[in-house]
């Protein structure tokens, strides 16, 4: 059983939910590549995981909703997700550390939008809400569908090629790095600093004084 390397020639962008900013990006690479990350509800349960990186750099966000793009494959007949888990992770030197947060989100409940078949294979972009997560600095997702294996989901690997921003898998039990980022998309809003919001109240203040 392989992990990935499934043909995509097709890039799309993933697109931001009306309700909130894009606030990371980290598009289709083109590579033909992706990674297995399910829970298999037939046999083997959720034999593999994939990890992506993104990172808010010093701000600190409310993540509201992810974006991703997955590929079906051996074989490469798209077959229907129950639902999908996301779970957002704090960094722990530059791997998955302390969980943030985890959604269920059920079928029906997240959008399956079909970008056709890919180098033969039935290719998606999934998008989704999560439970709203505070994120400061680098930070992990993970998204894993459940689906009957066969066939395999794989995600889509992104175009970001920082050695650092490689993804992480977990596969039957054994995690390691792997070889490419993840295409994903993280929408929700930016915090104001506590600074920014105390400038706001000053210029409040002033404006008042001078209208007197």
């Amino acid at each position: 059983m392989k992990k990935g390397m499934i043909a995509a020639v097709l890039v799309a962008g993933l697109a931001g939910a009306a309700n909130a900013d894009l606030l990371y990006s980290n598009a289709w690479d083109q590579t033909g590549n992706a990674y297995s990350s399910q829970n298999d509800t037939a046999t083997y349960g959720n034999f593999a995981t994939a990890y992506a990186f993104f990172t808010t750099g010093g701000a600190q966000w409310n993540v509201t909703d992810i974006h991703v793009v997955g590929e079906f494959f051996n074989p490469p007949e798209a077959a229907p997700i129950a639902g999908m888990t996301v779970k957002i992770f704090a960094d722990a030197g530059n791997a998955p550390g302390a969980l943030l947060s985890s959604t269920y989100v059920p079928a029906g409940s997240f959008i399956e939008t079909s970008l056709g078949n890919v180098g033969g294979f039935p290719c998606f972009k999934y998008d989704m809400d999560v439970t709203p997560t505070m994120v400061t600095g680098d930070a992990w997702v993970s998204v894993v569908p459940d689906v009957a294996f066969p066939p395999q989901w794989g995600w889509a690997t992104g175009v970001d090629a920082n050695p650092s921003h490689a993804a992480w898998q977990d596969f039957f039990g054994t995690p390691g790095r792997l070889p490419a980022s993840l295409a994903l998309d993280v929408t929700g809003r930016v915090v104001p600093a506590p600074a920014s919001l105390a400038l706001l109240g000053i210029g409040g203040l002033v404006a008042g004084r001078r209208r007197r």
